[in-house]
């Protein structure tokens, strides 16, 4: 499999530990929490900024799961992550790293870019416009059935 950097855009609901984290692991990540001139904005700016900026924006914030507020259709990648251990969170941002290189790729099944992903401790739902049908699909799983 090629690797390809992953560029994320954290906002100020992911903590400094995670951030470092992260880097550690590998991705390229513009932090709201290191950048003075994105500290207070709302929410609908830094779901716009990190569509701008072709990053994926990861946070904490559920609200973003919302499509009346935040289409899918127009949306960035969104990673929503709800538990609390920075460790586990990179983990699972690992394990999504793979999955994504086989849903986006011309081989997988999905092909699109319009995915918002909710990690937590014990499971994994993501929503996805599917490119042949147009259609939004949701999907809720375990990890166990997710990675199987």
């Amino acid at each position: 499999m090629t690797r390809v950097r992953w560029y994320l855009y954290t906002d100020e609901h992911i903590e400094k530990s995670t951030i470092d984290s992260l880097r550690k692991a590998g991705f390229n990540v513009l932090s709201v929490l290191e950048n003075p001139e994105l500290q207070g904005k709302d929410d609908d700016f830094h779901y716009k900024n990190a569509k701008r900026l072709n990053k994926f924006l990861v946070t904490r914030d559920q609200g973003f799961w919302d499509n009346k507020k935040y289409p899918l259709r127009t949306s960035p990648l969104i990673i929503i992550i709800t538990n609390k251990d920075s460790k586990t969170e990179v983990e699972m941002l690992k394990a999504i790293r793979a999955i994504l290189y086989s849903l986006l790729s011309p081989q997988g099944g999905v092909r699109t870019t319009q995915i918002k992903l909710k990690l937590s401790d014990t499971n994994i739902n993501y929503q996805y416009i599917d490119v042949d049908t147009g259609l939004e699909v949701s999907v809720n799983s375990t990890w166990e059935e997710f990675i199987r």
